[in-house]
């Protein structure tokens, strides 16, 4: 449950320091957050990381305004994926994290359709990474499979992290023709520091403003400076941004 107040700043793309123990690495995201004047956001969990995602909604659910997504392996059968997903509902977590580059997953693969199902039945959310690294025809994905995943399963509200990147344009009017679909400006705003896509991504953000998160996937150590530069330019091009800075996360929240 987020509680709202005026000129707050949520964040939808956050990862803990892996090198720390849990519990030191999310005393860290707090004070970084502290620093960032972040009041929240959504917490990624990935099937990489040192701990268990049990242990971490456990320790999560003592923070107010953060919420889990949770990347569990799809390379696997349907009977242990559906194990999985009943598990990430019972500790909390709002939704699970698909990451079909990391994975090298196909988003046309029956494990990818079995486990909508199942999320679509359980009502949890989906934050998928879109950003096309170059790698994206190694796994055969392509941009019209996001779109032909959020048509199939439109119960399922859709994170697009990222943006689609470079291919931001291409995203954003793709999420204009649904209902269930929300993009996140993380790592795009960040990376593609030269050229045309920051700007682009400000065009999206503002010709979509009911439907783009603000997010960082920045570093802990550069944290506080991703916060505030990010903010700076944003807020440079438009200052009226409150949807895009919380409103639109705490709505994705609760849908």
């Amino acid at each position: 449950m987020y509680s709202m107040t005026k000129n707050q700043i949520f964040d939808s793309h956050i990862h803990l320091n892996t090198h720390l123990p849990l519990r030191d690495s999310l005393s860290l995201l707090r004070e970084k957050m502290f620093d960032a004047k972040v009041d929240g956001g959504f917490l990624i969990h990935l099937d990489t990381d040192p701990w268990d995602f049990i242990q971490l909604c456990n320790e999560v659910r003592k923070i107010q305004n953060l919420e889990v997504f949770v990347n569990i392996n799809l390379n696997q059968s349907v009977r242990d994926i559906r194990y999985d997903l009943s598990r990430v509902k019972d500790c909390g977590a709002i939704g699970i994290k698909l990451h079909p580059r990391r994975q090298s997953l196909s988003l046309n693969e029956s494990e990818v359709h079995e486990a909508l199902e199942t999320i679509q039945d359980l009502r949890l959310k989906v934050n998928i990474c879109t950003f096309d690294d170059g790698s994206w025809s190694r796994v055969g994905l392509e941009t019209s499979n996001f779109l032909a995943l959020a048509d199939k399963y439109q119960d399922v509200f859709f994170l697009w992290s990222h943006a689609g990147g470079y291919r931001v344009l291409e995203f954003m009017m793709m999420a204009r023709r649904t209902k269930n679909v929300y993009l996140d400006s993380s790592f795009t705003q960040s990376y593609f520091f030269k050229g045309s896509v920051k700007d682009d991504l400000n065009y999206a953000t503002e010709s979509l403003p009911d439907r783009f998160l603000f997010g960082t996937d920045a570093e802990m150590e550069n944290y506080v400076q991703v916060v505030a530069s990010n903010k700076e330019f944003f807020l440079t091009h438009n200052a009226h941004r409150s949807d895009f800075f919380s409103g639109n996360l705490i709505r994705f929240a609760g849908l």
